[in-house]
């Protein structure tokens, strides 16, 4: 991988995994929330029902 190829990808791996992946965390906390079930909520935010589901299973053990 080429010098330059390799920055663009370290700083698409940093927006993703640093911008889009947590708001969509908050995003899909939110709706769960107000009671959609992680399935919807995955269709809507286009990533995996199981990673709702985690990240709805980590908010609710970080709670009690």
């Amino acid at each position: 991988m080429s010098s330059s190829s390799w920055k663009i990808s370290a700083i698409w791996e940093f927006y993703f995994y640093e911008i889009v992946v947590p708001q969509a965390k908050e995003t899909a906390l939110s709706m769960a929330a107000d009671g959609m079930k992680a399935e919807k909520i995955a269709h809507y935010l286009k990533v995996s029902a199981a990673m709702v589901q985690n990240w709805i299973d980590e908010s609710m053990s970080v709670v009690q």
